[in-house]
């Protein structure tokens, strides 16, 4: 099976498992009556005896017509790399930077470590796969990589051979694919990507050693316009804040209308940065970021002034409690508060979130979970640090929203994204009313410690922030004014 033939395959397949979850099977009582008993016994005896279940035809015996229209694909036919690779080659690299495109631009590459796509070199010699750190929508067939069977990395422009290493490939994909094209010599192409929706039918019945070797192309952190007034490195955190505003709103975590709270830690010690209110994350510039000292005073951008926090330029909500949270935490530098619809969907649950995925094992024993005073009681912000003790990187806040922390702005939307996107999947294996593979403690505990033990991953998004803010400067420029 050929690169689009693999992605023809998932196409197909989503459908099925989406409308899984939309149409639980049918359950019976007698108010509905014999008629719906009828239905379900003919159905289980279906099952039973095979009745009605059509004999998979093979691949090579359904194809008569394949598309009789030419396959506009670009810059096959130019290869910039000859006496150094193949024309066969160069034509497998621009399909597979096509298919991880592809993937993106129908919604099943979104991830932020967007994962593999592989296929067997025409050579014979190895794999092509994307480069990790590459979002799916940026793959061209250049930055395409090449990974021999004895799991060596061939360089492009010279043919030489060093050992694979995880700041470049995805060092859990590699064997998975070798291992599955050695046994499959009709099979050309393999996948590995995280839909939601497949995640949600799957779930039925101090650690880096690599991080991401591409310049973070951070836009005007070098040119501070205000010399003299704040540090380079307070003009730094500034554009780094107004950055994970915007990507908030890039990936949905920040359309809510009163955009809550993005904030960090002052670099000089006194006091912290966090976005005006009133501002939409999608509006923030490091210029319109607050700073705000520890006896909540505002500290003027231009003069250094100070005069008491008021509640038309900063939500006094946040304030105190990430104060807290710093002051508890000399680990944490940066605190974020929002309002996901499915967080708050499983924040109005009486069960916690639970392990039904990848991205909920993750956070094993590091979610906590407040019962929220929306009258910012006494000692208020006092609990919601507590929640944090421990190492702990999250807190679901009932029926309100969430809080996530992190070394870094990326580390803390790392956590922003996986926690929403394991309350999506718990959410939508639920809804298929059908009983969910639940994983017991003691495997929990052992999948936390080998995936933070792990040396090809961190889990605090550090490979992924040069992505990230590539991404925002395609689509959302302007944070640095």
């Amino acid at each position: 099976m050929g690169t689009f033939g693999v992605f023809f395959f998932l196409f197909s397949l989503l459908p099925c498992l989406s409308s899984s979850q939309a149409n639980p099977p049918e359950t019976c009582d007698a108010a509905i009556g014999d008629a719906c008993m009828e239905r379900q016994q003919r159905r289980q005896e279906k099952d039973r005896d095979g009745d009605d279940i059509p004999t998979p035809v093979p691949i090579s015996a359904n194809q008569v017509y394949k598309n009789p229209r030419p396959v506009e694909l670009k810059g096959v036919d130019s290869n910039p790399y000859k006496g150094k690779i193949s024309d066969a080659e160069w034509k497998a690299r621009v399909e597979l930077a096509a298919i991880g495109r592809l993937l993106y631009v129908y919604g099943f590459g979104s991830d932020l470590a967007a994962q593999c796509i592989m296929s067997r070199a025409p050579d014979g010699d190895g794999i092509l796969m994307n480069e990790w750190g590459f979002f799916f929508e940026e793959t061209t067939a250049s930055s395409i990589v090449k990974v021999d069977w004895e799991d060596n990395l061939v360089d492009l422009e010279t043919g030489e051979r060093s050992p694979a290493r995880a700041d470049v490939v995805n060092m859990g994909c590699v064997p998975v694919a070798t291992s599955i094209l050695k046994a499959r010599p009709d099979v050309n192409v393999v996948l590995h990507i995280h839909p939601i929706d497949v995640m949600a039918v799957a779930s039925l019945e101090a650690n880096q050693v690599y991080k991401n070797p591409r310049p973070v192309e951070l836009k005007g952190v070098d040119s501070n316009p205000y010399k003299g007034k704040i540090s380079d490195a307070e003009w730094k955190a500034r554009v780094e804040l107004a950055a994970i505003g915007r990507l908030l709103y890039v990936y949905g975590f920040g359309s809510d209308l009163a955009a809550q709270c993005i904030m960090s830690r002052a670099p000089d010690g006194d006091g912290i940065l966090m976005n005006e209110w009133g501002f939409f994350f999608e509006e923030t510039t490091a210029s319109s970021i607050v700073k705000v000292d520890w006896e909540d005073n505002l500290v003027d951008l231009e003069t250094g002034e100070r005069s008491p926090a008021r509640a038309d330029v900063v939500n006094m909500g946040c304030v105190p409690v990430a104060t807290s949270i710093l002051k508890a935490r000399p680990d944490v530098n940066v605190v974020l508060h929002i309002h996901p619809i499915d967080v708050m969907a499983v924040a109005s649950l009486e069960e916690d979130l639970q392990p039904y995925s990848q991205a909920a094992m993750m956070f094993h024993g590091q979610l906590s979970r407040y019962k929220y005073d929306f009258a910012y009681g006494d000692s208020f912000e006092a609990h919601l640090a507590e929640g944090f003790a421990n190492g702990k990187r999250a807190m679901l806040l009932d029926h309100h929203g969430m809080y996530t922390v992190g070394r870094t702005v990326a580390e803390a939307f790392f956590v922003v994204f996986y926690i929403t996107q394991a309350a999506t999947v718990h959410l939508r294996a639920a809804a298929t009313g059908r009983p969910l593979r639940r994983v017991s403690d003691e495997d929990l505990a052992e999948q936390w410690v080998d995936m933070m033990s792990s040396e090809d991953y961190a889990y605090d998004g550090s490979r992924e922030w040069a992505g990230m803010v590539r991404k925002l400067n395609r689509e959302l420029p302007g944070y640095e004014a």
